[in-house]
């Protein structure tokens, strides 16, 4: 039985549905999550593979996807470089939203707290230091 209100199995169905009709063929990655287990992978599976829609209007093809698992950040780097580009697209979309990033004060904070915090051996003698 599949929860009612987690939104994130119909999205995998749709995702793994929409790039499976735009470019042919496709495996879908997905990461760990306690909601995606492999029997709801299953019914995603099946529901992208079947036409869908409620009239001639609506209706959609079956999807060519050839299957969606589910893995770790540790076992597929691609899970991690993934996670990095939508962490990269979230800051950008915020940015050019108008909406400062929290970033450059976080990383100022931590700059000053190093300087504050090293012993002065670990600091490079003569040399300006990188944190300005």
């Amino acid at each position: 039985m599949l929860p009612q209100l987690e939104m994130l199995i119909p999205a995998v169905a749709q995702t793994a549905r929409r790039w499976g009709i735009r470019i042919g063929r496709v495996s879908l990655l997905t990461h760990e999550q306690r909601m995606l287990t492999d029997d709801v992978l299953h019914t995603v599976l099946r529901f992208a593979t079947s036409p869908s829609g409620m009239t001639l209007l609506t209706r959609e093809p079956a999807a060519p996807v050839h299957t969606i698992v589910h893995g770790s950040s540790a076992r597929h780097p691609s899970i991690q470089l993934a996670d990095l580009l939508a962490g990269t697209a979230a800051a950008v979309t915020e940015r050019h939203a108008g909406n400062p990033s929290r970033g450059p004060r976080a990383l100022a904070r931590y700059r000053a707290l190093r300087r504050r915090t090293l012993p002065a051996p670990l600091r490079r003698p003569g040399r300006p230091s990188a944190d300005g």
